[in-house]
């Protein structure tokens, strides 16, 4: 007796077997992702249903893709049997892909009883037909279908093992192309075994007929199969997307959490010195302490740095820093913050050396955070580089890009450091210990720049131990060589007497200390504590400039300033914003309410004075 296929059912059977693989290979993800958690045994027990349903209807579908010209049924006992078999055989090879490794010896281990739990769902469904005389095979294509079934197995564990780490969308075409040499194996295995099937003439089937309609059985096998696979493809995809961002706020929050820890370790470190020159201060009344001033001085200069620094990346991350841009000799700027940074590499006992070219490079740049670039630079090379290292920095010149290279002989980096390391707060901590601090912001921050101004920087290591190279590529300024920048000769500036300041801050510390340094400079000052106090003892004094803190309590600087400036005896004042607020919305915020100039804490005291001898007498 021989039968015939229904074309439509053929294709169906493929169509629902290549999804199957592909759901298979997207639940292999999430099972490795679950591993270790509660959450791993519903992957899997979860996984081996919807995975064996789709194998199993794929089978069935072809079963019934196939015509004879008797009545035909189904024991249903034993068809439930074969979608059991294909169950359990999925949870097999889900757990087997879960593994960290897969062997030689697994991997042939387990496509054997893989290859043989399918070939025994095939064959237990085929069972499931109950004919009379009973179904005789083929001997040969019977062993054949046997060894697609191992061979498919084999091949489909590899794959899976392979492709389990990649996320649904990351590895959509690899899955997919996979999915379908899968699909296509497990559909060669089933008609490979129908072909090895024999049905003498005159067999019947002996379970008792039942009155359903093929097509419409095989509508709602495969429709319900789909619809099944779609649902556990989505709820893994939303599970899948459910833990990558997880898993990016747990990686965020430990950088946010090493980050406070480094900036605890570090401010720790700058105010310790403080504190004790403080204390000998006290124990040593009367005595010069020029050693434990100039301590004092260089640990605030620290600490003022790594506050401009963590500001920096702020406002460059939130697209509010203006550069101010000029026509510059690259040398020079380069050649000025190799200056600023000898005296740190010379204390470290490092070689610094310097190669310039003879003719100038001009760049559109803005000189002070060009050469904020290659002073972090220059500082992360000391840091990291021992004793008697080199440090070596040239500019050169490719078509029309300026480069400048700044390596080092030092501890070198990672492989897999290297692609994070511009990433914010991110440090190599085995040199941690040797690094002498820092925040992890540095290169952020060279980055962020070198962008802004059009450039690229890229960094390069050999390996640990053999040293790092960043290189800096800035376009030039072609045909503008006529405007590069001049330096200008500066006088020192004179110091003016007469002046009369009103020091306006609640922090009583900071208001008593710049009035005695005012004093110093020789100008006449009066000191007041809050906004109320301010009002009149401005309309007493009568002053030619007011130092005005904006954080006050009770009227803040803003309405203050605005108050002078409505007074028209004291409209003319020169009002000076000092305060802890350096954002460029505060800025704006006091030139509005009528400031003149605005300098943050701590004030740099050479641009004060500048301040201060500019202005008029009263």
């Amino acid at each position: 007796m021989t039968g015939s296929y229904n074309l439509w059912l053929v294709v169906t059977s493929i169509v629902v077997a290549c999804l199957a693989s592909y759901v298979a290979l997207d639940l292999a993800s999430r099972v490795v992702a679950a591993r270790g958690t509660r959450a791993s045994g519903y992957w899997l027990g979860g996984g081996a249903v919807s995975m064996g349903t789709g194998i199993w209807s794929m089978h069935f579908l072809g079963m019934l893709a196939f015509e004879l010209p008797i009545r035909m049924s189904y024991d249903i006992p034993i068809t439930l049997l074969s979608l059991l078999i294909a169950i359990v055989v999925s949870g097999f090879a889900l757990y087997t892909v879960s593994h960290g490794t897969l062997s030689l010896h697994r991997l042939l281990l387990g496509g054997l009883l893989m290859g043989f739990g399918i070939a025994g769902m095939h064959y237990t469904g085929m069972a499931a037909m109950q004919l009379r005389p009973a179904i005789s095979y083929d001997l040969l294509l019977f062993g054949t279908s046997i060894l697609i079934a191992v061979g498919a197995s084999m091949a489909a564990l590899w794959i899976a093992f392979q492709l389990r780490t990649e996320t649904i969308l990351s590895a959509f075409r690899k899955k997919s192309a996979s999915a379908l040499v899968m699909g296509a194996a497990i559909a060669g295995m089933h008609y490979t075994g129908m072909a090895a099937a024999n049905f003498a003439p005159g067999t019947i089937c002996t379970v008792r007929p039942q009155d359903i309609n093929i097509a419409w059985l095989a509508g709602a096998v495969g429709g319900f199969t789909v619809l099944f696979l779609m649902a556990t493809l989505v709820v893994s995809v939303f599970d899948a997307s459910l833990s990558s961002r997880g898993a990016k706020h747990a990686e965020n929050v430990r950088h946010m959490n090493e980050f406070l820890a480094m900036l605890a370790h570090e401010l720790r470190n700058l105010l310790g010195p403080i504190v004790n020159a403080l204390a000998l201060m006290r124990k040593q009344p009367g005595q010069t302490h020029t050693e434990l001033e100039t301590l004092i001085e260089r640990q605030v200069a620290h600490l003022t740095r790594m506050v401009d620094d963590l500001l920096d990346v702020s406002r460059i991350t939130s697209g509010k820093v203006a550069l101010k841009k000029e026509i510059l000799d690259l040398n020079g700027v380069v050649a000025r913050a190799v200056e600023s940074c000898r005296a740190l590499i010379d204390g470290r006992k490092q070689d610094l050396q310097l190669r310039l070219p003879d003719d100038p490079l001009p760049v559109d740049a803005d000189a002070t955070r060009l050469s904020q670039v290659i002073v972090n630079l220059l500082t992360n090379a000391a840091k990291y580089t021992p004793e008697k290292g080199v440090i070596a920095v040239s500019v050169s010149r490719d078509n029309d890009t300026a480069v400048v290279r700044v390596r080092d002989t030092g501890i070198g980096m990672s492989a897999a450091l290297l692609p994070r390391v511009f990433d914010l707060y991110v440090q190599d901590h085995r040199a941690l210990p040797r690094a002498g601090g820092g925040l992890g912001i540095g290169l952020t921050l060279v980055k962020q720049l070198v962008e802004l101004h059009g450039g690229a920087v890229g960094a390069s290591s050999e390996g640990a131990g053999r040293g790092s190279e960043f290189v800096i590529r800035l376009p030039l300024a072609i045909g503008r060589e006529a405007a590069l920048a001049r330096v200008r000769e500066t006088t020192p500036a004179r110091i003016v007497t007469g002046r009369r300041v009103l020091v306006v801050d609640d922090n009583r510390d900071f208001a008593d200390t710049m009035s005695a340094l005012l004093h110093s400079f020789g100008h006449d000052v009066r000191t007041v504590y809050d906004g109320p106090a301010a009002l009149p003892a401005a309309a007493d004094y009568r002053p030619s400039i007011v130092l005005l803190d904006i954080g006050l309590p009770s009227m803040d600087g803003y309405e203050v300033a605005r108050r002078l400036r409505n007074t028209r005896e004291l409209a003319p004042v020169t009002i000076i914003a000092v305060t802890g607020y350096g954002q460029s919305e505060d800025r704006r915020r006091s030139r509005e309410a009528g400031f003149d100039f605005h300098l943050v804490k701590p004030v740099e005291l050479d641009e004060l004075r500048k301040i201060l001898d500019a202005v008029p007498a009263r």
